[in-house]
C-alpha cells in the first residue's frame, strides 16, 4: 500500500532552511543565501545581523573598504561590521553616511562643514573649490570670520569664503590684497592730502633738532596705500625747517613733488628725466643771482663727489625761486646728516630711484612724526 506524506513534513523542511533578505540600496546588492550541494545554507551580499550590517562573499565577511557598484563602504579590520560616521584609516579621515556610502565634497556634520577630496579624504588648511578659496582647520571644520595662518590675517564670510580687497567688518574697512591677506593701514592711510598720488615717500623724525629720519615709500594699490621700503636715513645737521633759510643747515618741512633723478654712473633704471652729473655741475645758491636754485654748468661744478652718485631733486623753491629760501634741495647718497638735503644709503636711494614712476604722480613729505596729521 502506497504511503502519503503528510504536508507537515515538506513545512519542517522550509523551516529548516530560512532565507534572509535585506532591501536594496543605493549601492548596495541584496543579501542571498546559496545552497551548495551539502545542504547547508551559505552567506552572501549584505547581510544583518544583531542589529549590525555585515557584507559576505562566499559565506566569508568583508573586512576593510568594499567597493560595489561605484560606492564605497568601510567594514571594520577586525570584526566585518559595516562603519557609519567619522572613521579613521591611517592618517587620514573619511565620513560615511548612515547607509555606509562613503561620503565627497561638502558635508555637513553638527553644525560645521567639511569638505572630502574625491578619494574620501578630509582636508584641512587652505582648499580651492570652485575658483573660491576655504579654510579648513586641524579639525577639518570650514572656517568663518577673521583667521590667522602664519603672520598673515585673512577674512572669510558666513560661506566660508576667503575675500579679497575691502572688506566692511562691524562699521570698520580692512583692505586685503590679492592672496586674501590683510594690508593693516599704514602711516599713508592716514594721510589726507595724498590721494591724488599712487606713490609717496614718507621722511619722518621725533622731533624738530634731530638728524635721523626714518624713511619709507609706499605705492596706492586698489585705492589702499601698500608699504614698499622702510629705512633709516637722515636729513639736515640742524633738523628740520618751517620756515627755511639759505644756509641753516635745515631740511624744509612740508610735501613737495619730485624732480630730476641724476648721477654720476649713468640712469640705474629710473623712470624718472635723467642728468648725468659731470665736472661742472652746480645749483646756484648766490641769493642775489637771477639763476638762483637752478642747475647750472660752471667751471667751478661741485656735484662730482660720492654724495651725488645717485639721487634726485626734491621741488622746492624751484618754481618760485624766492631769493634766501634755500636752494639745492636734493634727495641723495649720504650715511650721515646733510647740509638741508634728505638721504640714505646708496643701496636704497637706486632702488627709490628703480621704484619711482612719474605716471604715479609721486610726491614726498617731510615732516616730524607730530606733525603727521597736516598732511
Amino acid at each position: 500500500m502506497k504511503k502519503h506524506i503528510p504536508n507537515l513534513f515538506f513545512a519542517c523542511i522550509v523551516m529548516l532552511f530560512p532565507l534572509h533578505t535585506l532591501a536594496d540600496t543605493s549601492g548596495e546588492q541584496s543579501a542571498k543565501t546559496i545552497s551548495p550541494n551539502n545542504g547547508t545554507a551559505q552567506k552572501q551580499g549584505w547581510i544583518e545581523e544583531q542589529g549590525k550590517r555585515y557584507y559576505y562573499e562566499n559565506n566569508v565577511p568583508v573586512k576593510g573598504w568594499l567597493d560595489l557598484n561605484g560606492s564605497k563602504f568601510y567594514l571594520h579590520p577586525e570584526t566585518g561590521v559595516m562603519q557609519t560616521g567619522w572613521i579613521k584609516n591611517g592618517s587620514a579621515w573619511y565620513y560615511l553616511a548612515n547607509n555606509g556610502v562613503m561620503q565627497t565634497g561638502w558635508v555637513k556634520d553638527g553644525s560645521a562643514w567639511y569638505y572630502l577630496a574625491n578619494n574620501g579624504v578630509m582636508q584641512t588648511g587652505w582648499m580651492k573649490d570652485e575658483n573660491v578659496w576655504y579654510y579648513l582647520a586641524d579639525s577639518g571644520a570650514m572656517q568663518t570670520g577673521w583667521i590667522k595662518d602664519g603672520s598673515a590675517w585673512y577674512y572669510l564670510t558666513g560661506s566660508g569664503a576667503m575675500q579679497t580687497s575691502w572688506v566692511k567688518d562691524r562699521g570698520v574697512w580692512y583692505y586685503l590684497n590679492a592672496n586674501g591677506a590683510w594690508i593693516p593701514n599704514t602711516a599713508a592711510d592716514n594721510l589726507s592730502t595724498v590721494w591724488d598720488s599712487d606713490q609717496l615717500i614718507l621722511v619722518t623724525t621725533n622731533g624738530y633738532n634731530t638728524v635721523n629720519s626714518n624713511i619709507m615709500t609706499f605705492e596706492k594699490i586698489n585705492g589702499k596705500w601698500n608699504e614698499i621700503l622702510n629705512v633709516k636715513g637722515y636729513i639736515g645737521k640742524t633738523g628740520f625747517a618751517v620756515n627755511k633759510r639759505e644756509g641753516d643747515l635745515k631740511s624744509p618741512r612740508g610735501k613737495y613733488t619730485i624732480g630730476t633723478a641724476f648721477g654720476r654712473y649713468g640712469n640705474p633704471g629710473t623712470k624718472l628725466p635723467f642728468r648725468d652729473i659731470t665736472n661742472k655741475d652746480t645749483i646756484i645758491s648766490n641769493s642775489n643771482s637771477s639763476l638762483y636754485n637752478t642747475w647750472q654748468q660752471s667751471g667751478s661744478g661741485g656735484m662730482n663727489i660720492p654724495a651725488f652718485d645717485y639721487g634726485f631733486v626734491i621741488n622746492y623753491n624751484t618754481e618760485e625761486r624766492i631769493p634766501g629760501k634755500g636752494s639745492g634741495i636734493l634727495f641723495h647718497v649720504t650715511d650721515m646728516y646733510t647740509l638741508g638735503c634728505t638721504g640714505t644709503s646708496k643701496e636704497y636711494v637706486i632702488s627709490i630711484l628703480k621704484w619711482l614712476d612719474p605716471s604715479k604722480k609721486p610726491i614726498i613729505i617731510q615732516t616730524p612724526e607730530s606733525e603727521l596729521s597736516y598732511y
